[in-house]
C-alpha cells in the first residue's frame, strides 16, 4: 500500500476520530521550545494580532466623529439620516469580512500564512488611507460616499481575511500544551484597539476646536490606524527570519481549499458560525451599546456607560491570556464553552433586570465585568476548538470565513436589532430578549460540535 502523504490526509472528511499515530507523528512540526513560550513565538503573536482590532478601532473612532463624517459625506439629507447613512456605510465592512475570510484564507492555505497576512496589510492600508484622505461631498459630489463604501469594503476584506491565517499561524507555531495561551494573547489585541481609539478620540476632542475637528481633525483620528498597519507589515515580513515555520500544503492538499471546506466540513462551518453568537452579540449589543442605553433609557450619567465600555476593553486585554492558560489545563474545550455561553445568557438577563435608574454604578460595572469575563473565556475556548477541528489545508479558510460570517450575522446586526426592539416594544428588557437566545443558540452549537485535538 502506498504511504499516505501527510497533507493528503487533510482532504478526507473530519470524522472526529484521532489520526493514526504514524500519520500524526509525520504531521507534527517541531515543538517550539519543547513546550515553552519563547521570544520569537511572542513576536509572531504580536505581529499577527495588530490588525485584529482594526475594525473595533474604526468603530470606536466613529462613535466620536460619526456626526461629522455623516455631515461631510451625506449633507444632502437630514442630520439624523446622514448619521444613519454613515453608520450603515461603516457597517458595510462586516459584509465584506466573510468574503475576505474565504479569499485570503484560501490563499493562506495554498501559498502560506505569511503571504496572506502581508496581503491583508495592503488591503487595510488602502482602505484606511482612502477614508482619511477622501474628498468630501462638497468637493466631488456623490463619488465621495461611494469612495468611503469602497474603503470600508477593502478594510472588511483585510480584517476578515487576516483572522484565519493569523490564528492558524499562531496555533501551528505554538506547542500543543500552550495553544490556548498563544490564542489568548492574540485575542487580547481586540481590546487594545478600542482603547486606543477611545483615547485618541477623547484627546482630539479636548485639544482641537469644533471647527478644527470638522475641517481636518476627524481625518487625523482615522489616519492613526496607518502606523499600526505599518508596524504589523514590518513584523510580519520578519517572521520567517525569526524562525517561525510557515509550511504550505503540497500536491492535492493545496487544490481548491474552498471547495474542500464546503464538501467535507459543512458541519464544522455551521457550528463554528453559530458559536459566534455569544461572542459578538453581547459585546456589540451590551458593552458598546451601553453608553447610549444608560444615558437615554435609564438616565444614568453618560460617564457610567463609558466607564463600563472601558472596563470591558481592559478586561479583554488582561483576561485573554489568563483564559488561554485555563484552557490549556483542561482535557476538553466543549464543557467550558457550553458553560460560558449559558453563563453569558444568564448574566445578560440579570444585568438588565438590575439596570434601573436607582442602580449604583458599582453594580452595573460588576455585571459588565462578569459578562466580559465569560465572553473572553468562552471565546478563547471556541477559537482553539474550531482551529483544532479543521485540518491544515483548510484551517485558515474555515476559521476566517466562519468568524467573518458569524461576526456579520450576529455582531453586525446586533445594535440595529436591539435599537429596533426597544423602539417597537418600549421595553428596555427587549435587549435581553434578543441577546439571551443568541447565547443559547451558541450553547446548542457547542453541544453539537465534534471536538478533535489536532497535532498541528
Amino acid at each position: 500500500m502506498r504511504a499516505l502523504d501527510p497533507h493528503e490526509r487533510d482532504n478526507r472528511p473530519n470524522t472526529g476520530s484521532p489520526p493514526p499515530a504514524s500519520v500524526a507523528a509525520r504531521e507534527r512540526p517541531p515543538s517550539p521550545g519543547n513546550g515553552r513560550i519563547d521570544a520569537r513565538l511572542l513576536k509572531a503573536v504580536f505581529a499577527t494580532s495588530l490588525l485584529n482590532g482594526l475594525e473595533l478601532f474604526d468603530f470606536t473612532v466613529f462613535a466620536f466623529f460619526g456626526a461629522i463624517v455623516g455631515d461631510r459625506f451625506f449633507p444632502f439629507v437630514q442630520p439624523m439620516t446622514s448619521l444613519l447613512l454613515a453608520a450603515a456605510t461603516f457597517g458595510v465592512g462586516f459584509l465584506a469580512r466573510p468574503l475576505g475570510g474565504l479569499l485570503l484564507g484560501a490563499y493562506a492555505d495554498r501559498c502560506g500564512r505569511q503571504p496572506a497576512l502581508l496581503l491583508s496589510c495592503w488591503f487595510a492600508t488602502l482602505g484606511t488611507a482612502a477614508i482619511a484622505l477622501s474628498p468630501t461631498y462638497e468637493q466631488i459630489g456623490i463619488a465621495a460616499p461611494l469612495l468611503v463604501v469602497v474603503s470600508r469594503v477593502l478594510q472588511g476584506l483585510a480584517v476578515g481575511g487576516e483572522i484565519g491565517p493569523a490564528a492558524a499561524l499562531a496555533m501551528e507555531a505554538a506547542p500543543p500544551s500552550k495553544r490556548g495561551f498563544v490564542i489568548g494573547c492574540q485575542l487580547a489585541g481586540h481590546g487594545i484597539a478600542p482603547l486606543f481609539g477611545a483615547s485618541l478620540g477623547a484627546l482630539l476632542s479636548g485639544m482641537l476646536t469644533p471647527t478644527q475637528l470638522f475641517d481636518w481633525g476627524w481625518r487625523v483620528a482615522f489616519a492613526m490606524g496607518l502606523p499600526l498597519i505599518g508596524i504589523a507589515y514590518y513584523l510580519r515580513r520578519k517572521l520567517q527570519e525569526g524562525g517561525i515555520s510557515d509550511r504550505t500544503a503540497t500536491g492535492d492538499a493545496r487544490r481548491r481549499p474552498i471547495a474542500q471546506l464546503f464538501r467535507h466540513h459543512r458541519r464544522i462551518i455551521a457550528m463554528a458560525t453559530l458559536l459566534m453568537g455569544f461572542r459578538t452579540v453581547p459585546l456589540y449589543a451590551v458593552v458598546y451599546f451601553l453608553p447610549t442605553y444608560m444615558a437615554h433609557v435609564i438616565h444614568q450619567p453618560m460617564l457610567n456607560g463609558f466607564l463600563a465600555s472601558t472596563l470591558s476593553a481592559v478586561l479583554l486585554i488582561a483576561l485573554s491570556p489568563a483564559a488561554g492558560i485555563v484552557i490549556d489545563k483542561l482535557p476538553r474545550r466543549k464543557p467550558l464553552l457550553f458553560a460560558t455561553a449559558c453563563g453569558t445568557a444568564i448574566g445578560v438577563y440579570v444585568l438588565f433586570v438590575a439596570m434601573t435608574p436607582a442602580a449604583t454604578a458599582a453594580r452595573l460595572l460588576i455585571g459588565i465585568a462578569s459578562i466580559t469575563a465569560l465572553i473572553v473565556l468562552g471565546g478563547c475556548a471556541a477559537t482553539v476548538l474550531v482551529l483544532e477541528a479543521l485540518p491544515y489545508n483548510v484551517r485558515a479558510t474555515g476559521h476566517g470565513s466562519t468568524y467573518g460570517l458569524g461576526a456579520g450575522m450576529f455582531g453586525g446586526t446586533a445594535q440595529l436589532a436591539v435599537a429596533a426592539l426597544m423602539k417597537w416594544t418600549a421595553n428596555p428588557m427587549s435587549v435581553a430578549w434578543y441577546v439571551v437566545p443568541c447565547c443559547l443558540l451558541s450553547a446548542g452549537a457547542a453541544i453539537a460540535f465534534n471536538e478533535r485535538r489536532a497535532e498541528r
